[in-house]
């Protein structure tokens, strides 16, 4: 895939390139304390992340160790290997 003509990219580099992502179920409770968000959204297509099971929410996807960055699987699949990403296993992994 040639990402350098998706609308999705913009600026992402900075922060996620060669980052170790954690396949997680959503909570809210990893997001820091202090943040006015409900909720997250992918770092890239935008889509939410929710606990609650609203239409058209995520409930699984990739995070960073820290929770602050999300990002759904169908974009991981678009440029986990543009952005070197390693996966690292952990105990919520959602199951295929």
């Amino acid at each position: 895939m040639d990402g350098s003509r998706d609308w999705r990219l913009s600026g992402q580099e900075k922060y996620l390139f060669g980052a170790t992502l954690i396949p997680s179920d959503y909570t809210r409770d990893r997001v820091l304390i202090d943040s006015p968000w409900e909720n997250d959204q992918c770092e890239f297509c935008r889509a939410e992340f929710l606990k609650e099971n609203f239409p058209d929410v995520l409930h699984h996807g990739y995070r960073t160790a820290n929770g602050l960055h999300w990002i759904c699987s169908d974009c991981f699949r678009d440029f986990h290997a543009m952005f070197l990403w390693k996966v690292a296993s952990h105990p919520d992994a959602p199951t295929r």
